[in-house]
């Protein structure tokens, strides 16, 4: 199953009917276009710190408002604020007048910058929503402070659930840059900055404005395993766009088989010596059985049978009756 991101420049209806998306030069089949917003979700998520006091909040929810003015109707937005404390100040909803609500109060400040918590309850949120694609916007003036989450589980669970990061940083004495970078390279985001906070709001209007004309594309394949396959696909008005992607080769999962506790019994090794021996013993009982009956002769197996006389003869019909009257 492949899965695309087809972002236009500018406000266009696509459909599969108007979208052409070919591997290797055919036509693949069964193509999906998504409206745009339809199946995604998209947590905001702010810093509330002490060093964010002033102008760098003011600017910061500002541009939060600008980026959810741009949001497809159909697409859900979630907030949280972060410092010591995380606060999901929205769950992940399509409802604008509670996105409005989120966004019309300027946040309480706090001691702390506990970004990697924040992270992580965002991929809580998101996961809780089960979109197709999921995105953070990280809006912060610093790198993290007191986070009980490291770095690398917060950026594992974001990769593992396939949550890209959009990170806006905005310069301060305490700024720096390489934690925003590598959650946006390694998530398959995006990295923006500034130095002032006025600067913030185009820059997530224009993210904004990008995320709401994201097309999901999506269909299966009929390309064998490990194949290079060339993509392009052609909209509309607009020039192809070309990409390419290796098949994975085959392979099998075995799943784990909890064994209960007669299987256990079965399977060790004293059970297998037990039932060893006792192979053993009935063939070796059956062999004497054998070799029993061919040592008797054929008088004494009759014996069992019929009467027979003190000299080891069949007794004759009048000793017969004989006996039977006594």
């Amino acid at each position: 199953d492949r899965a695309f991101l087809l972002t236009l420049p500018e406000r266009t209806r696509l459909n599969a009917g108007n979208v052409r998306v070919t591997e290797n030069g055919e036509p693949v089949s069964d193509l999906t276009v998504t409206t745009p917003g339809s199946d995604s979700a998209t947590m905001l998520v702010i810093d509330s710190s002490n060093s964010m006091a002033g102008a760098p909040i003011a600017g910061a929810m500002d541009a939060a408002r600008a980026f959810a003015a741009q949001r497809s109707q159909a697409a859900r937005l979630g907030v949280i604020f972060f410092d010591r404390e995380t606060a999901v100040a929205l769950a992940p909803t399509r409802n604008q007048r509670e996105i409005q609500t989120a966004l019309a109060k300027t946040p309480e400040l706090d001691e702390g910058t506990h970004l990697y918590d924040a992270l992580d309850t965002a991929v809580n949120e998101l996961t809780g929503v089960g979109a197709r694609v999921s995105s953070v916007v990280v809006l912060t003036d610093g790198d993290d402070v007191g986070s009980g989450t490291s770095e690398n589980a917060a950026l594992g669970r974001l990769k593992d659930k396939g949550i890209r990061v959009f990170s806006v940083g905005l310069r301060s004495p305490a700024y720096t840059p390489e934690t925003l970078q590598r959650l946006a390279t390694e998530t398959e985001g995006a990295y923006a900055v500034t130095g002032a906070a006025a600067g913030l709001t185009p820059i997530l209007s224009a993210l904004g404005f990008r995320l709401a004309n994201e097309y999901l594309l999506f269909y299966r394949s009929l390309e064998g395993p490990k194949s290079n396959v060339n993509v392009a696909v052609r909209a509309p008005g607009y020039p192809v766009v070309r990409t390419s992607y290796l098949t994975p080769a085959l392979g099998f999962v075995r799943e784990p088989v909890e064994r209960g506790l007669v299987d256990e019994v079965l399977q060790s090794t004293a059970f297998m010596v037990f039932l060893a021996f006792f192979v053993v013993g009935l063939v070796l009982l059956g062999l004497r059985l054998v070799f029993d009956l061919r040592a008797q002769s054929l008088r004494s197996r009759m014996s069992r049978f019929v009467e027979m006389g003190e000299d080891g003869n069949l007794l004759s019909r009048d000793e017969l009756s004989a006996r039977l009257e006594r």
